[in-house]
């Protein structure tokens, strides 16, 4: 029953850190045996870190605000 749970759990975008904790491996074992299960949602994975945000990033050259950005 632990190979269905785990690759089920990654096919539905479960992490993988807590999905390996809680059956008893490894990160780097459950990457090495079930990394055809880990599923690509970069787009996901960027919204979460932007915080939601889907707009794309703009460069600021750091004269709007102050601050040294832009410059080298």
């Amino acid at each position: 029953m632990r190979h269905p749970f785990i690759s089920i759990g990654l096919s539905n975008g479960v992490n993988i850190k807590w999905l390996a904790e809680y059956c008893g491996t490894s990160v780097a074992i459950t990457e090495k045996h079930y990394a055809k299960y880990i599923r690509d949602d970069v787009d996901k994975q960027l919204a979460r870190t932007l915080g939601g945000k889907s707009e794309p990033l703009e460069v600021h050259s750091g004269k709007e605000r102050g601050g040294n950005c832009g410059k080298v």
